[in-house]
């Protein structure tokens, strides 16, 4: 993706390039009113930098994962919760792209990239970390009555 937004941003000027602007309208007019759709245009948006750096295999490969995961995410948007900041990353790319700085856009993209995976992995530490401690106080919880069935059972 990273080496994608920087080939893309060699023809700032193509069609795909206004395709991607219209990505992300459809992106904004989402956030906070269809999370669906929001997930369609953002995954959508990944794609077309493919389709845009001339990786016709790519993008159908992106967009193939996209439909066989689109549940996981969902959960992603769901759990990252991070919609807004999504999308003035994915603006930042995308002024990169038609600005003619492939530099530039690889590196917005390279740190978006990044960025989604730090975070999720956080959010998915701080589930595990509350699972436990739930999983933690139900064992205490239940050690008092099973000290106490020993004590009635000795004497």
């Amino acid at each position: 993706d990273r080496d994608c937004a920087e080939r893309a941003a060699h023809t700032p000027k193509s069609p795909g390039v206004i395709k991607l602007e219209k990505l992300l309208d459809a992106a904004e007019a989402a956030i906070g009113r269809n999370d669906r759709a929001l997930q369609q245009a953002n995954m959508a948006f990944h794609s077309c930098i493919a389709e845009c750096a001339g990786n016709v295999v790519l993008a159908q490969v992106m967009e193939s994962l996209a439909e066989l995961h689109k549940s996981e995410q969902g959960a992603m948007l769901w759990l990252g919760n991070s919609r807004e900041v999504d999308h003035r990353e994915h603006i930042a790319i995308l002024a990169a792209i038609q600005g003619g700085e492939p530099r530039r856009a690889h590196d917005l993209m390279r740190k978006h990239l990044l960025g989604v995976r730090k975070l999720m992995a956080a959010r998915l530490a701080e589930l595990a970390h509350a699972r436990k401690v739930r999983w933690l106080d139900a064992t205490r919880e239940s050690e008092p009555a099973a000290a106490d069935l020993a004590a009635n059972t000795s004497a």
